[in-house]
């Protein structure tokens, strides 16, 4: 739009200088432009009696002041410049505080009387405001601001579509450009620009939906700053489930992470986060939804930032199938490895630091035995197929389960002196799982767990979970660990361990070459030897 402010209005001959001055304009703003164009307009002085002209001249200065008062009792100004958005709530504040007001200072034409505004609108006015007629196009077109609004259009006093909104807006912030730039409209008492509050990169989420333009033209601001904030209370949400589960202590969120701050987030905050995130059900919009589908064009991840991102990342709370968010209707939403890389880009400086970090509490499980058999512990907890697969919490505990079977292994090398030939025989580990099955089946039983009527327990809750890491050419959790895991279970006729349930698993001469080559360093420099010097207190409990 052409935004050509300066007013055209060459003098008529044969009008007079009016016998009183005429009414000036009285808001001390850009809008009292409006009220001069009326008195000096040379088509009106030509065509209709002083009287009238100071009537709608001094209607006009009366709208003008409660268009002030709307910028002001919204605060739509205090941040320099009106949005469409910022017009629709001076709309809303006029139609809930002074719409009889309102209607009477604009008048109307009907059955040939004219009141108020309409005594010079249609009159014969000739001055051009923004390559439209000041008065018959621009303020007419203002002064329908506190009739309703409808597909982006002020309605007029007969309920006809007039102005659109975004032309409103332009011609708003062209007459009050100096208003704007200081502070005579601002409201300190008033803030209706949301920002986060996290002290993390979350709060870029509501930067966006505060700024993002396509809400600023198709909904209120109001509605905008309900849905940041919304938005900044789950961020809040967000943030405190990564504290109190520890998930951010190794400097990097994984898909077990975000399904960890899932089941939190569902424990202690469903109630909760399901307002916030709200719902467009019956037509009425409610929190995060406020902003949801209603015309945001931000992108961000190649994604629109709010309907896709921001939506995806506020159905954390919400239950998870086949590794996807259902949305508050039950549909499934956001695949959680999008989820998870979105908050490990927005977050990336926070996951550097410690911000989100929590020292009471650690989620990842490291092996104790001070041996090779350590490994097994450190490859489950940092399997990629884990991680994506199973909550960080389940793969913790099985990693525990894990190492406490490792010791328990330690401890039966040392009591039947297994390692003193620097190779452990098969003769030997058949002394150790009689050792174990001796001392320790009942707790053995229970750390190696099962996965019986769908409830895993122990090691199970990482066996044949998605475990994806090799070693010696094998799966190393479902094949390896869990081959080993079988020592303190019967041996069968054929040299084979049975497993938990009683089936034929791996043979004891496979177990044996796995411990040599996993207990390598530890053969060759006697660590196994029994004795307590030297040897980690953890597995100093479990010597016989």
């Amino acid at each position: 739009m052409n935004t050509n402010t300066s007013l055209t209005n060459t003098p008529v001959a044969g009008t007079t200088i009016p016998p009183d001055p005429l009414p000036a304009g009285s808001t001390g703003t850009g809008l009292d432009q409006l009220v001069e164009v009326i008195t000096k307009d040379p088509g009106l002085l030509k065509k209709v009696s002083y009287a009238e002209i100071a009537a709608g001249a001094q209607a006009a200065d009366a709208l003008n002041a409660l268009v002030i008062e709307s910028i002001r009792a919204t605060g739509v100004a205090n941040d320099g410049v009106l949005t469409v958005g910022d017009v629709r709530d001076m709309n809303t504040y006029l139609r809930a505080h002074h719409l009889d007001t309102w209607t009477t200072l604009h008048g109307d034409d009907a059955n040939g009387v004219e009141t108020g505004f309409h005594l010079v609108q249609n009159d014969g006015a000739k001055t051009r405001l923004f390559d439209h007629n000041a008065v018959n196009t621009v303020a007419d077109g203002l002064y329908h601001l506190g009739f309703e609004i409808r597909d982006n259009r002020l309605l007029n006093e007969d309920g006809n579509p007039n102005a659109h909104l975004e032309s409103v807006t332009e011609w708003l912030n062209s007459l009050l450009a100096n208003d704007l730039a200081g502070d005579k409209l601002d409201n300190a008492a008033v803030n209706p620009y949301a920002m986060g509050t996290t002290g993390t990169g979350l709060d870029q989420l509501v930067d966006l939906i505060t700024q993002d333009p396509g809400l600023n033209k198709k909904i209120a601001t109001s509605e905008i700053y309900a849905g940041a904030t919304a938005a900044d209370a789950l961020n809040a949400l967000v943030v405190e489930s990564i504290r109190a589960t520890g998930v951010a202590n190794d400097g990097i969120l994984t898909v077990g992470d975000v399904r960890d701050m899932n089941t939190y987030l569902r424990a202690h905050h469903l109630n909760t986060w399901t307002t916030l995130h709200g719902d467009d059900e019956d037509g009425e919009e409610t929190g995060f939804h406020l902003v949801q589908n209603d015309g945001a064009k931000t992108r961000l991840f190649d994604h629109n930032a709010v309907n896709t991102v921001a939506d995806g990342l506020y159905h954390l709370g919400f239950e998870i199938c086949d590794n996807r968010l259902l949305n508050e209707d039950g549909n499934p939403n956001a695949h959680l490895k999008s989820v998870t890389e979105w908050l490990n880009s927005l977050l990336a400086n926070d996951l550097a630091g410690d911000k989100l970090d929590n020292a009471a509490v650690n989620p990842y499980a490291m092996g104790t035995t001070g041996t090779g058999l350590d490994q097994l512990v450190d490859l489950i907890t940092q399997d990629s197929g884990l991680n994506k697969k199973i909550a960080t919490s389940e793969i913790y505990a099985g990693a525990r389960a894990a190492d406490k079977m490792n010791a328990i292994i330690v401890a039966g090398i040392r009591a039947t002196s297994a390692a003193d030939g620097g190779v452990i025989e098969v003769s030997e580990v058949k002394d150790i799982n009689r050792y174990i099955r001796a001392n320790h089946l009942e707790e053995w039983s229970t750390l190696h767990g099962d996965d019986e009527e769908g409830v895993e327990t122990g090691f199970h809750l990482v066996q044949k979970d998605g475990g994806e890491t090799k070693l010696f050419d094998l799966n190393a959790i479902n094949r390896v660990a869990d081959g080993l895991y079988h020592m303190g279970f019967e041996i069968n006729a054929k040299g084979r361990f049975l497993n938990e349930d009683g089936d034929s698993n791996e043979s004891v001469t496979k177990v044996a070459q796995w411990l040599n080559l996993l207990l390598a360093d530890d053969l060759a420099d006697g660590a196994l030897l029994v004795q307590t010097v030297g040897v980690p207190a953890a597995t100093q409990e479990f010597i016989a």
